[in-house]
């Protein structure tokens, strides 16, 4: 079975997958403002709940783009070695032809 990968474009996925983790980090920052904002003010009950509710969601924005540049590098690390593999492949077979 014969599977075809172009590199560049696998490269291109994944550096996209970390530039919308780097857009989420951003995000998370501009939560962490807000929340400052609502803090110093709104006084009372409701506002210690969306604060609490605020810096989950801030949390949890954080635990996704870790896990978006995990993936990136995953992606980036296995398509240099899947293309470092069909290069060697290429020269055995280079090699067995011109043995012959």
């Amino acid at each position: 079975m014969l599977i075809r990968i172009d590199y560049n474009q696998v490269i291109r996925q994944a550096n996209e997958i970390g530039s919308i983790a780097g857009d989420l980090d951003g995000v998370k920052k501009e939560l962490q403002n807000i929340i400052s904002d609502v803090d110093v003010n709104w006084d009372g009950e409701a506002s210690k709940v969306y604060v609490k509710r605020c810096t989950s969601l801030g949390e949890y924005i954080k635990d996704v783009s870790r896990d978006m540049n995990r993936v990136s590098s995953t992606i980036k690390e296995v398509a240099r070695i899947i293309k470092q593999a069909d290069e060697r492949a290429n020269e055995l077979a280079s090699k067995l032809r011109d043995s012959r």
